[in-house]
């Protein structure tokens, strides 16, 4: 579970915990940074689209307001990390719309100044890269051995269909 610290209403972070239920069984797994401009209901750094991946979940956290970090957690301290840099440096955008598909984690993130795209992960650093650049930005799911999602190239908004690849995207 997820718990803000707060001082005179603005939010000064946020502290990821694991349980089973019962007080001895409760551990912080890590702590999120936060800044005094801000606001509770505004936060980058909050952990956020929690996702459940093999033995472990992933998510989504800035580190710092502005950058958007794919983390990884198999419920412990040291296994609560950042899996990928996929957008330093600022910005508002952060991972989200995780789904999967073949064993592999896809989700739509920004990296640098290109706009959003969709992302893949095998659970590893090595392993999570940009798989199809164009702007991907809402309702990715997975189904029938495809990705759909909300995208556009240019100006016109669509469904795209995509098997993770660039020559398998229209």
């Amino acid at each position: 579970f997820l718990t803000n610290c707060q001082r005179n209403g603005w939010k000064t972070g946020w502290k990821l915990y694991v349980t089973r239920g019962t007080a001895s069984t409760t551990h912080l797994l890590h702590s999120f940074p936060g800044t005094s401009r801000e606001p509770l209901e505004a936060s980058e750094t909050a952990p956020h689209d929690f996702f459940p991946y093999g033995q472990e979940v992933l998510f989504s956290s800035g580190v710092n307001p502005g950058n958007g970090e794919l983390w990884r957690s198999d419920g412990t301290p040291s296994g609560t990390r950042i899996l990928a840099h996929v957008h330093p440096g600022p910005s508002n955008w952060l991972t989200n719309e995780f789904t999967v598909m073949n064993n592999k984690a896809y989700f739509i993130g920004a990296s640098g100044s290109k706009p959003t795209a969709l992302w893949v992960s095998n659970g590893t650093t090595a392993g999570t890269h940009e798989a199809v650049s164009l702007n991907a930005y809402d309702n990715l799911v997975s189904g029938a051995g495809r990705l759909y999602f909300l995208g556009s190239k240019g100006t016109t908004t669509s469904i795209w269909s995509s098997d993770g690849t660039p020559p398998g995207t229209h």
